[in-house]
């Protein structure tokens, strides 16, 4: 049975990422660890790359843990907040979650792969599963309106429905990791959005017939951006672009400035 804290995430379209900022004794090795990209190391093997706001972890960042872990994703304030991945090194029977957190903690929908195969798809709260998905429309109407749906590959869509197919606004949760919060047209991404790809790359901006399509900005995970005119996935014309230049979708844009919290 899916509960009333799933239905209203359903509604709400919410999800987010968030650990906390440099203290004393650490050195910043590269970049600009202030207001800017750059590479942050502390006694013991903590090292950060990443985005910085006021000498804080913000926006995208990989944080290395002394005993192996990584996450890559979301930041806020110095804590994991968003989406994002994290990846267990040390034995157990965690290999690795991707999904959203909330306060350093896995929160809301997401994806638990486990060491002996098992794959656990699951909306979570303070680190423990609160409801396991099901199939098919598990919440809202599917048809015309707000739901969420899980298809048989496992991908999972909270948004917009028209004539059963994805239409309007949603976030679409891909198996494999990736990420889309966009506009829809007749189920295709189309108008704007944001992609998350599974090794943290991410663009924000147009979209059409499921391709990068429009002005818009795709940021690699060593921090470089590429922005201009896209056609087919492909850059063709380079040019100084900001978000608010991309005409993103106001819902959008409040999730790409988490991001990219500096352009």
């Amino acid at each position: 049975m899916v509960t009333l804290n799933a239905f209203r995430l359903a509604l709400a379209l919410a999800s987010g990422l968030a650990v906390a900022g440099p203290a004393a004794a650490q050195s910043c090795i590269d970049g600009d660890c202030s207001n800017g990209w750059g590479t942050y190391v502390w006694p013991g093997g903590h090292r950060y790359v990443g985005f910085f706001v006021r000498e804080e972890r913000a926006g995208y960042g990989t944080y290395t843990y002394p005993n192996g872990d990584t996450y890559a994703g979301q930041w806020s304030a110095g804590i994991r907040e968003g989406y994002g991945r994290y990846d267990y090194r040390t034995p157990g029977d965690f290999e690795y979650y991707v999904g959203t957190w909330q306060a350093n903690e896995r929160t809301g929908y997401g994806r638990m792969q486990y060491t002996n195969g098992n794959v656990e798809r699951a909306y979570y709260d303070n680190n423990e599963v609160s409801e396991l998905l099901g199939s098919g429309c598990v919440v809202g109407n599917c048809e015309n309106g707000v739901g969420s749906f899980v298809y048989d590959d496992g991908d999972y869509y909270v948004g917009q429905f028209l004539n059963g197919s994805r239409n309007g606004y949603g976030r679409y949760y891909y198996d494999n990791g990736d990420f889309f919060e966009g506009t829809w047209i007749d189920g295709d991404r189309d108008g704007s959005g944001l992609y998350i790809y599974h090794d943290l790359d991410f663009y924000a901006g147009g979209w059409s017939s499921n391709s990068r399509s429009g002005v818009g900005i795709y940021v690699y995970t060593n921090g470089d951006l590429d922005r201009g005119l896209y056609r087919g996935n492909d850059l063709v014309e380079r040019r100084e672009l900001t978000l608010a230049d991309l005409g993103l979708h106001r819902q959008v844009m409040e999730t790409a400035r988490r991001w990219l919290p500096l352009d």
